[in-house]
Parts: structure tokens; sequence; C-alpha cells
């Protein structure tokens, strides 16, 4: 037919090593589940298949890298990519929260670029599908993405999904991640003791703690701000705008 497509392969044995059986055979369930529109800001899966040692997933869209793949620390993307693909990853959310799916993988690894040149999210594997109001309580993603209330303990829904955007929308315009930590322990203390951003008003800190508040490089415009005010707020509740 002349298309092109993309195929995802998967090894066996790393995946039986790394003990992601279950959540390979779960993502795999939950694509093919979803019923929002096609979009192509999600991937679709027309074949899938197996042999002795690899899974295969064939999607119709041409994945071309990661996004990871175009950060460099010394030359941050402008407003207008950074705004591009950041509506991307958020009209992908929009179709899986419609579907009840919280991601919590998503991270700059995580988002894929297609031919066209649109920002695709690709991995599933760490993805849940939750009643309406639903909580789930497994601590698991990137450690930089990860949200307040999932280290916390005390449950959490698509509201993660919002609050990793937001870190990857400063890390974009900033070449660094947002909190940041000499080992992986800091670095979870410092995302559970962030109040909020300079930008808006701060919730109230715990009992005996300052005011930990995340301050935007100069150059953030003030819409830039404004949105990661939101998408960053240590209330899953208020992340909505």
């Amino acid at each position: 037919t002349g298309a092109a497509y993309s195929v995802r392969v998967i090894s066996k044995a790393k995946a039986a090593a790394e003990r992601q059986q279950a959540n390979i055979m779960s993502a795999a369930t939950l694509v093919a589940e979803m019923k929002a529109a096609p979009s192509r800001f999600l991937p679709q899966v027309v074949a899938a298949f197996a042999d002795e040692c690899r899974l295969f997933s064939v999607m119709s869209s041409r994945i071309v890298c990661e996004l990871a793949q175009l950060f460099d620390p010394k030359r941050p993307f402008n407003e207008p990519t950074m705004r591009f693909y950041a509506s991307c990853v958020l009209l992908a959310l929009e179709s899986l929260q419609f579907d009840g799916i919280v991601l919590r993988s998503l991270s700059p690894e995580t988002i894929a670029l297609t031919a066209e040149g649109f920002g695709q999210v690709l991995d599933f594997r760490l993805a849940k599908k939750l009643p309406e109001g639903g909580r789930t309580f497994t601590l698991c993603g990137t450690p930089q993405h990860m949200a307040p209330e999932m280290l916390s303990g005390r449950g959490h829904g698509c509201e993660v999904d919002l609050w990793a955007l937001g870190t990857i929308m400063y890390e974009m315009l900033s070449g660094r991640a947002p909190f940041e930590g000499a080992t992986e322990l800091q670095l979870y203390g410092r995302i559970g003791e962030h109040t909020g951003t300079t930008a808006g008003p701060p919730a109230d800190p715990p009992e005996g703690r300052k005011q930990q508040l995340l301050d935007f490089p100069v150059h953030f415009s003030e819409e830039v701000c404004d949105v990661l005010d939101i998408l960053l707020q240590p209330e899953p509740g208020m992340r909505n705008g």
C-alpha cells in the first residue's frame, strides 16, 4: 500500500528480568480498549505479534525519536516550541482522562515525535484505568516527574499526569528539571516540601514547615508562569485551572 509504520520491539527476556510482563499485557489491553476517537497524539496499534524472543507492536504513526533526545541543557526550547509539544501532550491526556486512564509514566523519554512533527504519548506500561473519582496507591514513574500525592502515599488519580506535564514544560524551557536533589531521597523531599510557586498564592505549609516556593527563570513569560503555577499546585484538585 506504500504506507509507513513504526514497530516497537520488546525483549521477552528483558521484560521478565525487569518483572514487566504484567505491565506490558495491561498496556496492550488498555490501548486496545480505549474509547476515545483516534488521535495523532496517541499510539494506534494496528497489529501485534511475537516470536520466541520478542514482542512486536505495529503502530500507524512513524516514530522519529523521543522528546528527550532533543533536550540540550545549554539550548532550551523557545516558548513557541514548548507550547506546541505541551499542547500535543495535553490533548493526549484529555483523551486518556476521558477513558479514566491515568498514565503515571509521563516523561521526556515517553513522549515520541512523529514524522509529521507531532508529540505522541507512547508508554502505557504503568497506566491504569480508574473508576470516576477513584484513586490508586502504587509508587511508580520517573522520580523527577512524580507528584507530591504519589510520594505521600495518600492516593492519586489523573492529576499526577498534569503535574508531570508541568515539570516537563519547565524542563523544556529551562534545560533542567524544576525539582532536583543530590540523591533520590533528597529529590523526593524537595517535591514533598513544595508549597507552590512565586507566580501565585502558595498553599499553607504543613505545621512546623516553612514555605518552599518554586521560582521561575526570568525568561519565562507571565503566561507560562501562570500555567505552571496551576499545573504544579501541591493540591491535586487545584491543577485543572
